[in-house]
């Protein structure tokens, strides 16, 4: 992906999930998590969440980012498992993939505590996040393509006559 489409892209989307995620948090208030009255919020909520929640990892599916799936929790443990020392592999990118786990792990705890406010609170808080994540990332330079390697001799070529 061009480093200017893909800007664009990471811009837009995260514009449009921090809107689903305020969307989500406005239809909130007034919400009782308690009793999850009155439900139509509760809808409006989850709907609004889950579209948020597609185009995160619509997004991060399009710019295919080793080792980073929002959405696939269990994929990266059991890739930092099946790597391991223990288990005969070679740790390719352990610090990235535990980063990653304990990140999400961190986000969850956060999240609890701020439930504790209201619902409304953790998705404006998502929102913002989104937000300065993505102008925080969207200024790191895209590594330039690697150079077609040329095949090895008679590879490729027609064969004699």
């Amino acid at each position: 992906m061009a480093a200017t489409s893909r800007r664009r892209w990471l811009l837009t989307v995260a514009l449009s999930e921090a809107l689903l995620l305020v969307a989500a948090a406005i239809a909130s208030i007034g919400f009782d998590i308690g009793s999850a009255t009155p439900p139509s919020r509760l809808y409006t909520v989850i709907v609004l969440t889950a579209l948020a929640m597609g185009l995160r990892n619509a997004t991060v599916r399009r710019l295919a980012v080793p080792d980073l799936t929002t959405t696939v929790l269990t994929q990266t443990l059991t890739d930092v498992a099946a790597d391991s020392s223990v288990a005969g592999g070679d740790n390719p990118r352990t610090g990235r993939r535990v980063a990653s786990v304990a990140l999400m792990f961190a986000g969850a705890a956060v999240g609890t505590l701020l439930l504790r406010r209201g619902l409304a609170l953790p998705l404006i808080v998502g929102a913002v996040g989104v937000l300065v994540a993505t102008v925080a990332c969207a200024d790191v330079p895209t590594p330039p393509p690697a150079p077609a390697s040329e095949p090895p001799d008679g590879v490729g070529e027609p064969p004699p006559k």
